[in-house]
């Protein structure tokens, strides 16, 4: 009986294991999104702060797609590459970016997967790139705000 109970206490625990995580989309749905704030790449210790702003777009599934990436503010701001991006993965408050790129005047850098964060309707970009040696930071509040809920 102690065997019985052991396994059907095991299945339980595997059964709620990463096969059976939550899954989240952006909401509202159907809903364009714009999200500006400061970006900052780093190499070193160069470093070019700027403006960035986002537009991007959820469509009935609560799926999320960035149309647009501009930076402003400086002479040597990064430009934005392979737009528009998608944006899969979503956790309890995380996704990555696919296919992300920025060029600027201390390279060129991407990544498959580029992770984001989104905590109070801000999203957070945060990224040391393997291929360039940059780094990447940015805080962009959204409007109207943006957000995951499960499924």
């Amino acid at each position: 009986m102690k065997g019985l109970i052991l396994a059907a206490a095991l299945a339980a625990l595997c059964a709620s294991g990463p096969a059976a995580a939550q899954k989240f989309k952006f909401s509202p749905p159907a809903t364009a999104f714009t999200a500006t704030g400061p970006g900052t790449v780093t190499k070193g210790t160069d470093r070019i702060a700027c403006t960035e702003k986002v537009k991007m777009r959820t469509n009935a599934k609560g799926r999320l797609k960035i149309t647009s990436v501009t930076f402003s503010g400086a002479s040597n701001c990064p430009q934005a590459g392979g737009l528009p991006w998608v944006v899969r993965g979503a956790g309890f408050n995380d996704a990555f970016i696919h296919n992300f790129s920025i060029t600027s005047s201390l390279g060129a850098c991407s990544t498959r997967r580029f992770p984001i964060f989104l905590s109070g309707g801000t999203m957070i970009w945060s990224f040391s790139f393997p291929d360039c040696g940059d780094s990447f930071a940015a805080s962009l509040p959204t409007s109207p705000t943006l957000s995951l809920v499960p499924k």
